[in-house]
Parts: structure tokens; C-alpha cells; sequence
């Protein structure tokens, strides 16, 4: 196993650590905004270039009570297993970007991708994901079913 150190001004990675150890240092930039409906799909750009060489994906999600590795992929290779309520709703493309089905409620958070290509390039990027639009349709349907209910009291 070759044993090979990245440095990047805001990065250092031994390339031979198993990709469950390596932890992403915190984001410098705030994350970029995005907002996607629950039940659909979300596409997390890696803004580059197909994958190549000997390459790393890794994606993380953190909230306020937790930090999650999602995807870790070496050279093609999946080398961890994504949280259980995420199995089977994950993708990566040849890109290195994420794609996440069946978009729940839970998934909101800050998603973080670092992309090392086969020359040692490191790229990063940082998405604040929430699902606003899901909310609102959960409150109108509380609102719909209270209405109702109410209509059937007074019906009584």
C-alpha cells in the first residue's frame, strides 16, 4: 500500500487511511443554498471533470446533532457503507456529484463533497440542502385534514 501525502493550502490527507477515518476539515466559504421537494431527487455537483487515476469521493452530511460519512469511493471502490436510511437512495457519477432519490425530511443538512482525481487535485464543495417546499405542502395538508375534521364536527 503506498503511502502518499496530499497538501493543499486548507488540506493534508494520507491517500492510505481508510476513507472511514478521514474526517473533511470544517468548510471555509458558507455553503451554497439549495432546496429540492421531498420525494424528489437531488443533484449535489462536484463541478468537475470526469474521474480519473487514483481517485477519492467522499461526502458527508452534518447537522446540528450529527456528523454522517454518506459515500466514500476509492478508485471505483465503495469503502464505506452509507447510514442505513440512506441505502439504496445514493449515487455517484462518473463526476464525482451526488444524487440522493426518494428525498425525505430528514435530509436536510449541510452536504459536503471532496473529490481527489488522480493527479492530486482536491476539490470541495458545500451545499446547504433543505426541502422548504415539502414543508409547506405538509402544513397544507395538517391544514386540509383540520378543516375537515372540523367540518364534521359541526356537521354532528
Amino acid at each position: 500500500m503506498r503511502r502518499e501525502l496530499i497538501k493543499s493550502p486548507s488540506l493534508s490527507v494520507f491517500l492510505s487511511a481508510p476513507c472511514s477515518a478521514v474526517t473533511p476539515p470544517e468548510p471555509l466559504e458558507p455553503p451554497e443554498p439549495l432546496e429540492f421537494q421531498a420525494g424528489g431527487k437531488a443533484s449535489l455537483p462536484s463541478h468537475g471533470a470526469a474521474l480519473w487515476g487514483d481517485h477519492h469521493v467522499t461526502w458527508t452530511r452534518v447537522t446540528q446533532l450529527l456528523h454522517e460519512t454518506l459515500v466514500c469511493i476509492e478508485n471505483g471502490q465503495h469503502k464505506c457503507e452509507a447510514p442505513e436510511r440512506y441505502r439504496g437512495r445514493l449515487e455517484v457519477d462518473l463526476n464525482g456529484s451526488l444524487l440522493i432519490t426518494d428525498l425525505k425530511l430528514g435530509d436536510t443538512g449541510v452536504y459536503t463533497g471532496q473529490i481527489i482525481n488522480g493527479d492530486g487535485n482536491v476539490r470541495k464543495v458545500h451545499y446547504n440542502v433543505t426541502l422548504a417546499l415539502a414543508i409547506y405542502e405538509l402544513h397544507k395538508q395538517t391544514n386540509k385534514q383540520a378543516c375537515s375534521e372540523q367540518m364534521e364536527m359541526h356537521i354532528m
